[in-house]
C-alpha cells in the first residue's frame, strides 16, 4: 500500500525496496524514495513500521529490540530521513521526520510508561522481550508536524 501511495504522487521518479539489502538492514531502511524537487533529484530514506491493530490509538516506539542481547530498538538506531507507521486495520498512513520525531520522544519520554512485548516462537514460547513506549498519536501530533494520509 505504501508503494502504491508514493507511486501516485507526482514528484516520485522511482522507489526501491532495501528491505532485503544487508547494508540497508543495518541502518534499519526499507525503502529509497527518488523524488524530483523544484527540478533536483533527491533521495529520501524510509523506514516503515506496520502496526495491525490501532485500537490504541498510539505508536509503538522501540527502544531495545531485545532486552537479553541488550540490542537498541529500530526507533532509536533507523537512519532513515521518515518514518511511516501504517495502520493496515484503517488504511491510514502516518509520516513522521525521523529526527525531529526522535528528539521529541527522548525529551518526553519520561511522560510514557513502557511497554515490553515478547517475540515467540511458532510454538507459543517466548524467545526474548523488546522494550518500547506507546505514545498516543495525538500527543506526537500536538508537538510536531505529522503527515496523515488515507491509503486506498
Amino acid at each position: 500500500q505504501t508503494i502504491k501511495y508514493l507511486n501516485t504522487l507526482p514528484n516520485t521518479i522511482s522507489i526501491t525496496d532495501v528491505q532485503d539489502d544487508k547494508e540497508y538492514q543495518k541502518k534499519d531502511i526499507d525503502l529509497l524514495w527518488e523524488v524530483s524537487d523544484n527540478n533536483k533529484k533527491c533521495i529520501h530514506s524510509i523506514e516503515i513500521k506496520t502496526d495491525e491493530y490501532y485500537n490504541t490509538k498510539n505508536f509503538f516506539f522501540e527502544t531495545i529490540s531485545n532486552m537479553n542481547k541488550g540490542t537498541d530498538g529500530c526507533f532509536m538506531v533507523t537512519q532513515s530521513d521518515f518514518i511511516f507507521y501504517v495502520f493496515d486495520k484503517i488504511n491510514e498512513l502516518h509520516i513522521l521526520k525521523t529526527n525531529e520525531t526522535r528528539h521529541w520522544f527522548n525529551k518526553n519520554k519520561n511522560n510514557y510508561t513502557a511497554s515490553y512485548p515478547s517475540t515467540k516462537n511458532k510454538k507459543g514460547e517466548i524467545l526474548y522481550y523488546s522494550k518500547g513506549y506507546p505514545v498516543k498519536i495525538d500527543d506526537v501530533k500536538k508537538a510536531i508536524y505529522v503527515q496523515t494520509i488515507r491509503l486506498q
